[in-house]
């Protein structure tokens, strides 16, 4: 079957208007500076709502073998007018100082996934009207299920608000923590068993003949033997690698949520900030290690430290600015992590 000339046309102007959104958002599109009532929340909500109800319509009017082209081709003007102007729009009306850089920048990332999704399955248009199925290697279900995830990513936004997304991030950044004082501490037991009697280098030809291309499956330099005092930095290392994801966790559960839940969006904001700082550094202190560079690892562990630190005062004070019952175990964990072992 041919596809018809308003179905191709209608799926062109499309696709070039979402590529222009996409290069707009890419480039830090800027929010409105003219004050509105309307929630941007609440229009996102209802932009993901109608993007899974309009590519449902489009993928019932392309289904092979009963494909209805001019329905098609209304669905997809519908898209183009209906889903991806206001989807700008929408995120122009979200100020950073009053929703928060974070959610931001979550609704962008949103944004440009939900049109990514509706241009992978505009793609698919023109072959399944040609061929009766997609070229792309999904069939046309799939395509829809892309798109409805995508779209159901930027409803829940509105019940997230910022105080979800950063909960959602400084769970992620919690996570990477935990990852990289596993691995850490991995390493360090198996430079324990290489000094108790493991053949020197065990381990490292292997890695270079799985893989000798790969940087992140190349093999970490053991300590030395008898090297007491790196092995000593190692431990206390780890040691607060754990505490400031024991402090991740509290600042999820009692600032993030329950009673001491903050509003403050400044403070937010500068949460998630800290959390992907902590988790970032926690991985550099580890590759010093593993690479035998210890003026790195101090380096990074100084560093990681500090921005631990800065977290935990930042969580000693209520939304208020007032000390609460949470207040103590966070003065406690800043002196902790101020300690030298």
């Amino acid at each position: 079957m041919a596809i018809t000339k308003s179905l191709e046309a209608s799926t062109e102007s499309l696709l070039t208007l979402i590529s222009r959104s996409r290069t707009l958002l890419s480039s830090e599109l800027q929010s409105a500076p003219k004050p509105t009532t309307d929630n941007p929340l609440d229009i996102l909500h209802d932009i993901g709502s109608l993007t899974r109800a309009y590519t449902t319509k489009l993928s019932i009017a392309i289904r092979p073998p009963n494909i209805i082209q001019d329905a098609a081709a209304r669905c997809v003007q519908d898209i183009t007018q209906f889903i991806i102007p206001p989807l700008l729009a929408a995120v122009e009306m979200v100020s950073p100082v009053v929703y928060g850089i974070t959610l931001r920048t979550a609704i962008i990332r949103a944004a440009d996934n939900v049109l990514t999704a509706l241009e992978e399955f505009a793609k698919e248009i023109p072959e399944i009207c040609r061929e009766g199925k997609s070229g792309g290697g999904r069939d046309r279900l799939a395509s829809t299920g892309v798109v409805w995830q995508a779209a159901d990513e930027l409803i829940a936004l509105r019940t997230k608000g910022l105080l979800g997304v950063v909960r959602d991030t400084t769970k992620l950044h919690m996570d990477m923590l935990k990852d990289a004082s596993t691995e850490l501490k991995e390493w360090l037991e198996e430079s324990v068993d290489d000094e108790d009697g493991g053949p020197e280098g065990e381990g490292e030809g292997e890695g270079e003949e799985e893989d000798e291309g790969a940087f992140w499956d190349a093999p970490k330099k053991g300590l030395a033997k008898g090297d007491v005092e790196s092995r000593t930095k190692v431990e206390v290392s780890l040691k607060k690698i754990n505490l400031v994801t024991i402090l991740l966790r509290a600042v999820t559960k009692r600032r993030l949520m329950g009673a001491g839940k903050l509003a403050d969006v400044k403070r937010l904001d500068r949460i998630a900030e800290l959390g992907k700082c902590v988790a970032n550094l926690g991985d550099d202190v580890g590759m010093g290690y593993y690479e035998g560079d210890t003026d790195e690892a101090a380096g990074a562990q100084k560093k990681f430290e500090g921005k631990a630190t800065e977290l935990a005062e930042l969580a000693i004070y209520a939304d208020d600015g007032t000390e609460d019952s949470f207040s103590k175990w966070f003065r406690d964990c800043r002196v902790a992590l101020s300690k030298n072992d």
